[in-house]
């Protein structure tokens, strides 16, 4: 079994030069350290592929904001998956509790 060799900095850096318009590296690979190379790599390939729309190369301030609204966007849907989860939680311990006539039925371990 073939193994394949590690990626240095230098390489990441490279690759990403190719999808998006780099002005230093130094931005560049800050934000690789935090981010991670391959997570940054998916979003530059995908403006990549929209640079049709844009009629040139994206800039890394495009590859920077689209990660940062992803990222804000994640948080945001957490937290309303988060509450849909409780109130649907609720509802189904109070269907059960009517059901059973039992006020303690979320308690009982044969509830579960």
């Amino acid at each position: 079994m073939k193994t394949k060799a590690v990626l240095s900095e230098n390489e990441k850096t490279e690759l990403l030069k190719k999808c998006v318009t780099v002005k230093t590296g130094i931005r560049l690979k800050n934000r690789m350290r935090r981010v991670g190379f391959y997570r940054l790599f998916l979003y530059a390939k995908f403006l990549l592929s929209k640079s049709y729309l844009l009629t040139a190369k994206p800039s890394e301030d495009m590859l920077y904001n689209l990660y940062d609204f992803d990222e804000k966007l994640r948080v945001l849907l957490f937290v309303f998956c988060k509450k849909a989860e409780i109130n649907l939680k609720a509802n189904i311990s109070l269907v059960c509790t009517q059901s059973e006539e039992n006020n303690l039925f979320y308690a009982l371990p044969q509830s579960y």
